[in-house]
């Protein structure tokens, strides 16, 4: 009997241990909250290089050559699992800065030098990296003419990017020039393991309340198997893999995700919100980016807690696609499965881009 009141008062502890972490981690995010310039309504920002794969249509694609893979390899994707896109846990915040906020020197303090180093970012007051275990902070800054991304994945709290005095100590990062096409050219500077410019694919509120998305998403799944292939960075590997040895049809970094043609959205019974999210889906396609440890598969969109109040994910987005259950939640807390809650594997299929379309 001692024992398992010792048992139970161990939990009852725990409990309270991780209730306090989450009050402590909102309580961050409250004092974070910033209204974001030019981005509500959302920032104009497009990579003008070319190729830009991102900008153009799965129809455009497949007559460049992309490659229709077997359904298998839709099978092993899908036998993840879907993931619940949580407000209260992963996100990847983006600031926009511009002249007048104060300039802060990136550097990266764990492998070197990197693409990002040295580079002088503006970010708005209350900007901060995401509280997650990869600490990302992705800054879109004019004055830069580009996106610096930083991943603060290390144990050591010094190399989380956090800002400290006029410093960003990350531990990685890249700057990605807007007159470039978003992919870090086999360059190993990026934030995600895909080597593509977050801005190029995260959904943000202004996307959701306009009805519709004009670039293709990104898809971050359990594992992913080797080789990288274009348009991810195919100077690196996986950093999760779905089989100890050589691939046997499961998916890789850089294939592109699609929801078939014939699915019929307008009649499928998703909140308007997730009807915009898979007619994205459907004419764009999503780029598998980075792998999450086993939490299934996610469609990432913006840090959902970063806008001041009235915060349109809170008031509208979120409640509009629990009414269609779609999502769950309340307040601040929600969890919504990327919209695929209806979708089945057989109504996706899965490209191989050629390399430099």
């Amino acid at each position: 009997m001692l024992i398992r009141l010792l048992a139970i008062s161990f939990c009852v502890l725990a409990l309270h241990a991780d209730a306090a972490t989450q009050e402590d981690n909102d309580a961050a995010r409250r004092a974070r909250e910033v209204v974001l310039p030019g981005h509500y309504p959302i920032f104009s920002l497009r990579f003008t290089g070319s190729p830009s794969p991102f900008h153009e249509t799965v129809a455009s694609l497949i007559a460049k050559g992309a490659k229709l893979q077997p359904p298998e390899v839709v099978e092993h994707l899908w036998n993840q699992g879907l993931g619940n896109t949580n407000t209260a846990g992963f996100r990847t915040p983006i600031f926009i800065g511009s002249a007048g906020q104060p300039a802060y020197r990136f550097s990266c303090v764990t492998y070197g030098t990197c693409g990002a180093s040295g580079k002088m970012v503006h970010l708005p007051p209350g900007a901060g990296p995401s509280d997650d275990s990869d600490h990302h902070l992705v800054a879109i800054d004019p004055t830069l003419g580009g996106e610096v991304d930083g991943w603060g994945g290390d144990k050591d709290p010094n190399r989380q990017c956090n800002l400290s005095g006029s410093s960003i100590l990350c531990a990685w990062g890249g700057f990605f020039p807007f007159s470039g096409n978003g992919l870090d050219g086999n360059s190993g500077n990026s934030a995600n393991n895909g080597g593509f410019a977050f801005g190029l694919f995260l959904v943000t509120a202004q996307e959701m309340l306009q009805g519709h998305i004009d670039h293709a998403l990104g898809m971050i799944a359990s594992c992913l198997d080797n080789p990288n292939i274009y348009p991810a960075d195919t100077s690196k590997s996986t950093d999760t893999k779905c089989s100890a040895g050589t691939n046997n049809g499961n998916p890789q970094y850089g294939q592109l995700i699609r929801l078939k043609a014939a699915y019929d959205i307008a009649s499928s019974g998703y909140s308007p919100e997730c009807k915009t999210l898979l007619t994205a889906l459907q004419t764009y396609g999503a780029y598998t980016m980075d792998t999450n440890n086993g939490s299934g598969l996610i469609v990432p969109v913006e840090d959902t807690s970063l806008y001041a109040s009235p915060n349109p994910w809170y008031t509208q987005i979120l409640p509009e696609m629990i009414r269609y259950s779609d999502a769950s939640g309340t307040g601040r807390r929600f969890n919504f499965p990327s919209c695929l809650n209806r979708v089945s594997a057989g109504d996706i299929e899965i490209y191989d881009l050629a390399p430099g379309t």
